[in-house]
């Protein structure tokens, strides 16, 4: 698509001059029969739609509808003397969708363009528009803003369908506040500016990415050609290529030309941070994993960019003041205030057959010396063999069993079941970990309600800690140092300081602190994302969600238009003042207006799990339900001091 034409282009601009009367002095109003050819072909797409006009729609004919009558059926883009700023505004952000990872092409095309034009030249030269045609295009560019808007605020997928794992709140806005949004007379840029996703993980990255389609216009990196062990001290041909690499991705400033082929001291450190923002041992060498990665080309690097971009417009807007964000691929949690990471801390997440979900809630309270009930997946596949090999093991491992899962059920003397002919078919067990040093949970346990009963929680076996890979669990979250976490959340609770904390934590029952006030928790599966400093950060798919993500988007068959979700302005942490209460995009740089990069079909190339082409289509959005099975607090707590013994 010639987005952009210096013909049209020109055709446009001077159309705004001559039918605003600024060339020539000359005005030329719409004739009134131009509002009502608008008024009549919105009110047919509802009563008698066109098959053949409605089929270029990919907006609800009703929410077309809405947005028009809102106005009173004036239209959107042309006014009584010509094309409104707000077309111009509008092809502007098409013309840099790329530069939020959208691709220009869901929204425009070379037919729409030209249709745009002929009726604009029409109208220059006769001094008398067709209001047919003119209608016609007033309604495609609403479509299109429509979409770009879904697009922006919530993603071109439909998260459900791309990553069943995907269970964070997030989602568009309602259709009331989408209509009321657009009869506001808030500018349109005003407007773009409001709905773009404003958290720090997404501007970011955002900027990230500006940066790689960079590299890749001046000819991306050089690949290092496969040889022995690179080191301090080496000298070569392949250090020199290193050495070029590195420039490139900007995690070494350009050399002196002397020391273009030694391996010395600033390359070192080079190669460190490039194996830190690659979740590598930074160990400063350059073998078989730090090799693969260097060589991994900068077109799947950006790809990888535009994936984890499409995950963070399906959060929310803001995410918040205060939050505590796990990144499921980096094995971190994070602390953030202000919208600057306060803390970080490191954590184990679930394994890759017991994958820990994306999930989003409110923490409102913490357990010390918690009891572990042990779920019943983790009872039949893990405790059940050890207690049929070791009778002693549950009395080892301070583990009552209760006679099933209801809350008066009575406890039952482990000796007195046949466990020999207990089965994962027949066991109804209910087991619970009393608080001890060898408990699961450790000394303290997280709860944000959820339906898949996620929580984060200390554990006993700190050297697990050690590894650099860490998807270790059956799904909770185990952090490495949960007393700066505990002591964290407390801060500022009259009833709750450091010293009352440690109190609790010596005493051998299980104990209750309630937070002063609910802080949002997202656990987010990540693959890219960038720092404060900028630098972009790259990690293993390892529950191939990417690929799963790309493959489910790659071979989607269909183009279903916007959903618009029951979810308020404010609900989607939008403040607003001044306002009123079948097109394949291929995701790829010669569709993203840079220099062109590899297409990816289905099949096409895969490098680590991420395609080097993406081919995209738009997915309607459907908001996730959140079923808590914590309770908002602990039965019996004291609200007033947040305490519960136990």
């Amino acid at each position: 698509m010639r987005f952009h034409s210096f013909r049209n282009t020109v055709v446009l601009s001077v159309a705004v001059c001559l039918l605003n009367g600024t060339v020539h002095g000359q005005e030329s109003p719409i004739a009134e029969q131009a509002r009502n050819r608008l008024r009549e072909s919105v009110i047919n797409l509802a009563i008698s739609p066109d098959p053949s006009f409605t089929a270029r729609l990919s907006t609800d004919t009703h929410t077309i509808w809405r947005v028009y009558a809102s106005r009173n059926f004036t239209p959107m883009w042309f006014d009584s003397y010509g094309p409104k700023k707000a077309l111009a505004v509008f092809r502007n952000a098409i013309g840099t969708a790329q530069l939020e990872g959208l691709a220009p092409i869901d929204y425009y095309s070379d037919d729409l363009e030209q249709l745009l034009v002929d009726s604009i030249s029409d109208w220059m030269v006769h001094g008398n528009p067709d209001c047919a045609m003119l209608s016609r295009v007033d309604i495609l560019m609403t479509d299109r803003l429509l979409r770009y808007i879904s697009h922006l605020t919530a993603g071109r997928t439909r998260p459900k369908i791309t990553d069943p794992e995907w269970h964070v709140e997030g989602g568009p806005l309602s259709e009331d506040a989408l209509v009321s949004l657009l009869s506001g007379g808030e500018p349109l840029n005003r407007i773009f500016e409001l709905l773009r996703p404003r958290h720090t993980l997404y501007r970011t990255l955002r900027a990230g990415l500006q940066r790689y389609h960079r590299i890749q216009a001046q000819g991306g990196w050089p690949a290092i050609p496969q040889g022995p062990l690179l080191g301090p001290g080496d000298r070569g041909a392949r250090v020199r290529v290193l050495r070029n690499r590195l420039i490139r991705s900007q995690d070494l400033p350009a050399a002196e030309p002397d020391a273009l082929d030694l391996f010395d001291g600033t390359l070192e450190a080079a190669v460190r941070h490039f194996q830190l923002r690659h979740g590598l041992d930074p160990d400063g060498l350059v073998g078989g994993d730090t090799l693969a990665a260097l060589n991994v080309p900068v077109e799947v690097r950006i790809n990888q960019i535009l994936l984890n971009l499409e995950r963070l417009r399906w959060l929310p807007n803001g995410l918040g003041e205060r939050y505590l964000f796990v990144n499921i691929t980096e094995y971190r949690l994070h602390i953030v205030e202000a919208d600057r990471i306060v803390e970080t801390l490191d954590v184990i997440v679930g394994r890759r057959d017991r994958p820990t979900p994306s999930i989003s809630g409110q923490m409102r309270y913490m357990m010390l010396n918690p009891y572990w009930f042990i779920p019943l997946r983790i009872a039949k596949e893990d405790i059940l063999p050890k207690i049929q090999q070791n009778p002693d093991y549950l009395t080892r491992q301070n583990i009552r069993v209760f006679r099933d899962w209801s809350p008066d059920a009575p406890e039952i003397e482990p000796s007195s079941i046949e466990w020999a002919n207990v089965t994962s078919d027949n066991f109804g067990f209910k087991l619970r970990q009393d608080p001890a040093d060898t408990n699961a949970l450790g000394k303290a346990k997280f709860v944000f309600p959820n339906k898949f009963e996620i929580f984060i929680h200390d554990t006993p076996a700190r050297v697990l800690f050690q590894n650099s890979r860490r998807d270790l669990s059956s799904g909770c979250i185990r952090i490495d140092r949960p007393l700066k976490l505990a002591k964290a959340l407390i801060d500022g609770n009259p009833h709750w300081t450091p010293d009352a904390l440690a109190d609790a934590l010596r005493k051998p029952q299980q104990t209750a602190v309630m937070l002063s006030d609910p802080i949002p928790v997202y656990i987010l599966y990540l693959t890219a994302w960038a720092a404060e400093d900028g630098a972009v950060h790259f990690r293993d798919d390892i529950y191939s969600r990417d690929q799963h993500l790309y493959t489910a988007v790659a071979s989607a068959a269909s183009d279903p238009p916007p959903l618009w979700a029951n979810r308020s302005l404010s609900e989607q942490g939008i403040s607003i003042q001044g306002i009123a209460s079948h097109t394949t995009a291929v995701y790829g740089m010669a569709r993203m207006g840079g220099t062109p990069g590899p297409m990816a079909d289905p099949g096409h190339s895969v490098h680590n799990g991420v395609a080097t082409g993406l081919r995209i289509f738009d997915r309607r959005i459907i908001q996730p339900q959140r079923v808590g099975r914590e309770p908002e607090h602990p039965a019996g707590m004291d609200l007033a001091t947040g305490r519960l013994d136990a």
